[in-house]
This record gives structure tokens, C-alpha cells and sequence, in this order.
């Protein structure tokens, strides 16, 4: 997993992340609390008549020496840049793939983030819908009219769900929470937030547990043209609370993340899940080349351009001359693959190969 949080009660954030990918039954109750910002993705730049500063460079420093970086939030790896000269291609992945991070300034329509990797701390421009935010209070997703006489089934959304943006209308984000159960709902915007809230367990449902398979629909009605409130993705058990008739059974699940009561057929076709949240890891990462770039190297998003990173330990990897005098051209790896970064050349009586940030 990308750490980010430094010495934040990572265990906790961890065991309520982890039950969002593969559901938790009865897991004791627990909560886990970040200092929120006073609103959603907090710009560190300052505003001035609707319009956003560029952080000085002192503050750019600031942040990429900075430990721990807040706030965290989680970030889908797409199409990203450095800078407008450096634009950085999401690598080919077979499923949603994340990173922690810390979102750390905004710009119109795209969020810089700032992330670890194995030997540096960089910053990436990105797509604000690539920012993925959590559900800021408990949330009732609203549902179409119930037909029949059965209690209509129904959804929640838990403050601290963790949901991806997929289109914006008007005031509202339609959102797909993947956790042990795949929820798409429409939420108001003021109901998202890019930071993580208390977070605490769902009450635990009775009853005896009935295994399903990835795809399983529960719908709000016991029958084949109600609605579906949730597909199962990566949860293995529903709470089986009564049976309805030969076909049917009302059953529930609850987690971290959310709350769901309908109803389940095992002779329904099963749906479509878009898939899990996966993090990459560090472990998979590495640098290749056989040049030294020593710790406190500053990295920049291009050759004359503004520093997007520090090395926070000394590592070996390829290294090029640029076209432009003094400078060069280093990959570095990242969840993005090996992306080029800039190095200036010292001035000889440094005594280093490579510039620091703070040299002039």
C-alpha cells in the first residue's frame, strides 16, 4: 500500500479500507478520525476574485518535505501530467487501481496531488473525477416507488464510504462505491468530502449467512423488474433474515461502508461488476539504470520548469542529458510507471552531482 499518512492510526484506516474490498461480517466496532479541512479538496494555493495562485516555491518545498502530508484522500490512476510539457500515460490495468495521497492544490478542473514513491515524494497533476472522495454523513440513497406488499428494501451509504466519480448533474455526483457490495447512486455534492470521517462499523445483522458470488443482484423487491440496489463484488456472505417464497430470500449485509436490506434470488442471472479497489504496491516498484541520484535531489516536471519532487533516499536509475545545458533527465519509478523527471546540475563547489531545492 502508498503510505502517506506517516505516524496517522493507520490500522485502523487500513481495516476500514480493507473492509470496503472484501466485506467484514461481524467485525468489532471501531472508528478511526483525520482532521477534516474546513471543505472537500482543500486548495493549499490562495484564492483572489475567483482565481487560484500558483504556490510559491517555498510552499511547494513545504509540502514535499512535509511528513505526513494531509489531507489523504485516494486517487485513481488515468492520464496525469507533471506540467503541461510532461504529460504522464495511466498504464494499461485490469481493474480500478489507487494510490493514497494528498491533495495538496487545485486548478480549475484537475487537483495536484503528492504522493510517496520508493525513493521520492513527487506531485502529479490530475483529473478532478480521478480523486476519489468518501461520503461525508450517512447517506439514504433514494429510492423509486415500492410496488407489492413487501417492506421495500433500501441503501445507505455510511459517512466514510469511499466512492469513485463517475458524471456530474447539476448539484448531484453520480457515484459507484466498490466495497464488498457495488452501490451507484446519485449523491448532492455537499455530501462528499476529501478527507476520511469517523468511521465506525455497521450494526450487526442476524440470521443465518447464505454464500453468493460476485454478481449476485439484490433488488428492492422480490421480483424480476424491481430495481437493483447493490451487486455483490467481493463480499462472499449476505445475511439471510427470512424466506420469502420458493424464489426469493430478504437478506442484508453491513460494513464499514454501508447498509442493505432487499432481496436475493440465487436463480437470477448475475450482474456486472466494474471491479475492485486495488492499491498498488510499493514492492512491485523499481528503478532500473545505473546512475546515482543522491537523497534531497530536487525533481523537476521538466527541463527550466517548476520543482514536482524530492528523492528522500539515494537510489541508482537512468539518467540522460537534455538538450539544454545543465540539466537532465531521470526516470523515476511510480504507480504510473517510470516517469521522466528533470535534475539540474550542481554548481561544482556543492560538491554534489545534482541540485537540492534549495540551492539557488
Amino acid at each position: 500500500m502508498w503510505k502517506i499518512v506517516g505516524r496517522m492510526p493507520a490500522r485502523a484506516l487500513w481495516l476500514g479500507l480493507m473492509c470496503m474490498g472484501i466485506g467484514c461480517g461481524a467485525v468489532p466496532q471501531g472508528s478511526t478520525a483525520v482532521q477534516p479541512p474546513p471543505s472537500g479538496v482543500t486548495p493549499t494555493t490562495q484564492e483572489k476574485s475567483g482565481t487560484e495562485e500558483p504556490l510559491s516555491v517555498a510552499q511547494v518545498i513545504a509540502l514535499l518535505q512535509a511528513d505526513p502530508l494531509a489531507p489523504v484522500t485516494v486517487v485513481r490512476i488515468v492520464d496525469a501530467e507533471l506540467d503541461p510539457a510532461t504529460p504522464v500515460a495511466a498504464p494499461e490495468l485490469d481493474a480500478p487501481t489507487f494510490i493514497e495521497a494528498a491533495a495538496v492544490s487545485r486548478q480549475g478542473a484537475r487537483v495536484r496531488v503528492a504522493f510517496d514513491t520508493p525513493n521520492a515524494r513527487v506531485m502529479m497533476w490530475v483529473p478532478q473525477p480521478a480523486v476519489a472522495l468518501y461520503i461525508a454523513s450517512a447517506f439514504d440513497v433514494p429510492q423509486a416507488p415500492a410496488a407489492g406488499t413487501e417492506p421495500a428494501g433500501r441503501v445507505t451509504l455510511r459517512a466514510g464510504a469511499l466512492v469513485e466519480q463517475l458524471k456530474t448533474d447539476g448539484n448531484n455526483v453520480e457515484v459507484r462505491h466498490l466495497g464488498g457490495l457495488q452501490v451507484t447512486a446519485m449523491v448532492p455534492v455537499a455530501q462528499l468530502t476529501a478527507t476520511v470521517p469517523d468511521r465506525n462499523m455497521g450494526m450487526h445483522i442476524g440470521g443465518n449467512r447464505i454464500l453468493v458470488t460476485p454478481g449476485a443482484l439484490i433488488r428492492q423487491q422480490p421480483n424480476w423488474s424491481a430495481p437493483v440496489l447493490a451487486t455483490v463484488n467481493s463480499a462472499y456472505q449476505l445475511s439471510l433474515i427470512r424466506h420469502v417464497d420458493d424464489k426469493w430470500d430478504e437478506v442484508g449485509y453491513s460494513d464499514f461502508s454501508l447498509d442493505v436490506r432487499g432481496y436475493y434470488s440465487k436463480t437470477s442471472p448475475p450482474g456486472r461488476t466494474a471491479g475492485q479497489w486495488q492499491r498498488r504496491s510499493q514492492l512491485s516498484l523499481a528503478n532500473s539504470g545505473d546512475t546515482s541520484v543522491a537523497a534531497g535531489t530536487c525533481l523537476y516536471a521538466s527541463v527550466g520548469g517548476g520543482i514536482a519532487g524530492v528523492v528522500k533516499s539515494d537510489f541508482t536509475t537512468d539518467v540522460r542529458p537534455s538538450d539544454r545545458n545543465g540539466w537532465s533527465v531521470a526516470g523515476i519509478a511510480t504507480p504510473w510507471g517510470s516517469v521522466p523527471f528533470a535534475l539540474r546540475t550542481s554548481a561544482p563547489k556543492t560538491g554534489r552531482t545534482w541540485a537540492t531545492c534549495d540551492e539557488p
